[in-house]
């Protein structure tokens, strides 16, 4: 749905966007390890997201370690402070954070993968002058750097994949003028995180002459049969999904077993990751979802981290049995090449 063009010095930036992007937005001085904060959302009921956000990252880096000495000779050194998706925790983590650069280890940017959590910090990096990194999450009007000139949203925003969305609802009916009179229910994490796209679906709805019916949903999202009562009493023809985790698979057997087309319920890039489609099992063969990125392990830098040689496995099976005393269960899956 979306494309990319990458392509040298970009591209390899792209890849290592975390990196790059902080190291480029401050004057550092020289040193020979640099500090990176690691704010992880392991725990609760978005722990399938947040687990595999922290081991890519947390890999990453360690790759960058490994094969090439850090970054122009500067080794990567971090740590992590779990916030489990709360703003407020959020907040505690970026003050430790930022105990740790005024101890003179340096704080080259906050990267939080999370909506609530940015809306929570976006004054305080202003008034500390430290890059907040939105990595296709976080306030969409951010992408204005003269309002928010601290604030740095990366690849897309929330505002651009629910009108990609939208154009893809009217491709299926066969033409943008045919999205008048139109019904779309818009279920949604009643947070920061689901409420960002009511604005942009507004601005559709009075354009195209749609209606919108909006669906909220308190997380964690597991209970939602009142919710998908009133959308069989209403009877939209489309579903948009707007939810995490747990809420995003109770929502596709809800569709099920009110008698929802699942072909006719699209989501968002963080409504339809392999994790969630799979433990929705059968009531998701048929549903569409957005992408930022491939899937899958047919990649040169993951067959770096995990194929060539077998301490990424290692350090993959480290950090789980770690987070496993926090009563934290994964699937782990490290194919060697």
């Amino acid at each position: 749905m979306m494309r990319l063009r990458r392509s040298g010095w970009f591209g390899r930036c792209l890849l290592g966007g975390l990196i790059c992007v902080g190291t480029l937005s401050v004057a550092l001085p020289v040193r020979a390890q640099q500090f990176i904060p690691v704010p992880t959302a392991r725990v609760g009921p978005l722990a399938n997201l947040g687990l595999g956000l922290a081991a890519g990252w947390l890999d990453y880096m360690q790759l960058l370690n490994d094969r090439d000495g850090g970054i122009q000779g500067v080794k990567l050194v971090w740590e992590e402070c779990e916030f489990e998706y709360k703003p407020d925790r959020a907040i505690e983590c970026y003050e430790r954070f930022k105990s740790k650069a005024a101890a003179g280890v340096g704080l080259p940017f906050v990267n939080l993968f999370n909506t609530p959590a940015s809306y929570a910090l976006a004054d305080r990096v202003v008034q500390d002058k430290v890059p907040m990194l939105n990595i296709g999450v976080g306030r969409a009007d951010a992408a204005d750097g003269r309002v928010f000139p601290w604030v740095f949203p990366l690849i897309s925003s929330y505002y651009s994949g629910n009108n990609a969305l939208v154009q893809f609802i009217a491709q299926r009916e066969g033409g943008i003028d045919k999205l008048k009179g139109k019904k779309i229910a818009f279920v949604y994490h009643d947070t920061a995180f689901g409420k960002e796209e009511l604005p942009i679906m507004e601005l559709q709805a009075k354009r195209y002459g749609l209606e919108v019916i909006k669906v909220p949903v308190a997380p964690p999202g597991t209970e939602q049969q009142s919710q998908w009562l009133l959308i069989r009493q209403q009877q939209p023809d489309w579903v948009m999904l707007k939810t995490l985790g747990v809420m995003s698979v109770a929502a596709l057997k809800m569709a099920g077993r009110v008698g929802f087309p699942i072909d006719r319920i699209v989501g968002g890039w963080w409504s339809g990751t392999t994790d969630d489609v799979v433990a929705a099992g059968e009531a998701a063969k048929g549903y569409i979802g957005a992408s930022l990125f491939g899937d899958g392990q047919n990649f040169p830098v993951i067959q770096e981290i995990s194929g060539a040689t077998t301490e990424g496995a290692r350090r993959a099976m480290r950090r789980i049995s770690r987070w496993s005393a926090r009563r934290i269960t994964t699937w782990v899956s490290v194919r060697p090449s």
